[in-house]
This record gives C-alpha cells, sequence and structure tokens, in this order.
C-alpha cells in the first residue's frame, strides 16, 4: 500500500482518510484491493455522517465483502 494510514480511529484519522478519499474513490487503483480491505478492517466502527467521503467509502466497500 501506497498511503498509510495511522490510527484510523481518531478524529485526525478520520480527517486525514477523508481528505484523502475526496479525489479517490478507492485506497490504491480503481478498483477495490486488499488496501480497502486492510483499511476496512482496522475500523473499529461505522464512520460518522460527519465524515462523507469516509461514510461513502465504507458503504462501498461493506457491500463488496457482503456480496463475496
Amino acid at each position: 500500500m501506497a498511503v498509510a494510514f495511522h490510527d484510523v480511529n481518531s478524529a485526525s484519522g478520520w480527517k486525514k482518510l477523508d481528505d484523502y478519499l475526496l479525489p479517490h474513490s478507492y485506497i490504491t487503483g480503481y478498483q477495490a484491493s486488499k488496501d480497502d480491505v486492510t483499511v476496512y478492517a482496522a475500523l473499529s466502527n461505522a464512520p460518522s455522517a460527519e465524515y462523507v467521503k469516509v461514510s461513502r467509502w465504507y458503504k462501498h466497500i461493506d457491500a463488496l465483502l457482503r456480496i463475496s
């Protein structure tokens, strides 16, 4: 993974991830990958609506994992 997200369960971690996802659909590349699963697994709970981009990404990855 080229991008590292540390302490994603803190307010600053959520903000950093939200800012990163502004121009990106996925953590790396143009489709869901193991990097998305890694970050998803690191989250202790679903993001609050305050983090719009993370919420969108989280719901999308969650849905993909449910159908696989």
